[in-house]
């Protein structure tokens, strides 16, 4: 977006009455949250998935031996 556009789209919005851009976030609001709830980003879990078939052998096992003293 240019300098001027945001500075049109300003001077619009001190406009407003009180209402009307209560009005404008709604629906700002809502434009945002449809776009981050239907893309496909979304759909995707929460937690990071590894697609490893096995095990690598140089992995530790043991929690000692992934986490020191301090990182208990």
């Amino acid at each position: 977006m240019t300098t001027t556009a945001l500075t049109q789209a300003r001077t619009i919005v001190r406009q407003l009455t009180v209402q009307e851009k209560l009005y404008l976030l709604q629906d700002i609001t809502a434009q945002l949250v449809h776009e981050t709830t239907s893309s496909p980003a979304a759909s995707r879990s929460a937690f990071p998935v590894f697609p490893i078939a096995e095990w690598p052998t140089d992995m530790p096992m043991r929690r000692e031996d992934l986490y020191d003293d301090r990182g208990r």
